[in-house]
């Protein structure tokens, strides 16, 4: 809008973050490496990795069960491109949703469980 001498600038109001999340039951995982991510994410994981010792020698010698955003979600984008190196690229043998709350309630249910999703971060906003 040159010709009305009106200059935008850019404010961000909120962020988004993402979220990697276990069950409250899971006693073994209170953190994990993007290393690691990578390692159990990753399309070569896919029917290789399966348990959750293969992430961590001292992790539990059981199944770990995943989920995840449709991979038509932006979140799926980013995290792929983040943690495996490459959008979408990503192994297919997860539980999938394009719902948040699937999502949740899937890793709330299953000790075994690991997943991410979305978080909103916002920030107020104050006019002096």
């Amino acid at each position: 809008m040159k010709k009305a001498n009106i200059e935008y600038i850019e404010l961000p109001i909120a962020y988004d973050g993402l979220a990697i999340v276990v069950n409250p039951k899971n006693d073994w995982a209170a953190h994990i490496t993007v290393a690691e991510l990578k390692t159990l994410w990753q399309p070569e994981a896919q029917g290789k990795v399966t348990k959750w010792n293969q992430v961590r020698p001292e992790w539990p010698d059981q199944e770990i069960h995943l989920f995840g955003p449709g991979v038509d979600s932006g979140t799926y984008d980013y995290f792929t491109e983040a943690i495996v190196g490459k959008e979408g690229a990503s192994r297919g043998d997860f539980t999938s949703s394009e719902d948040d709350n699937v999502l949740v309630q899937g890793i709330a249910t299953d000790p075994l469980a690991l997943g991410f999703f979305g978080w909103p971060i916002t920030r107020k906003i104050r006019a002096n």
